[in-house]
Parts: structure tokens; C-alpha cells; sequence
């Protein structure tokens, strides 16, 4: 029974990080585009 919370931790905690990853890489991407706009209109 311990396995099994163990192992639901783990996964929420896995969809955890890979949310936070893609929020991070959206902001980055978000940031470098906006730096690449603004020497484009410049």
C-alpha cells in the first residue's frame, strides 16, 4: 500500500517538474522573441 502512494507521489511530482519546464521554456521563448521583434524593428 506504501508502493502505491510512493508511486503516485512520484508521477505527480514528474508532472510537476514537466509543467514547470514548459512554462519556463514558454517564458524564454517568449523573452527571446520579444528581444528578436525589437532589434528587427529597431
Amino acid at each position: 500500500m506504501i508502493k502505491l502512494v510512493k508511486l503516485v507521489v512520484l508521477v505527480k511530482l514528474v508532472k510537476l517538474i514537466e509543467l514547470v519546464e514548459l512554462v519556463e521554456t514558454k517564458l524564454v521563448m517568449g523573452i527571446v522573441y520579444e528581444d528578436f521583434e525589437g532589434k528587427e524593428l529597431s
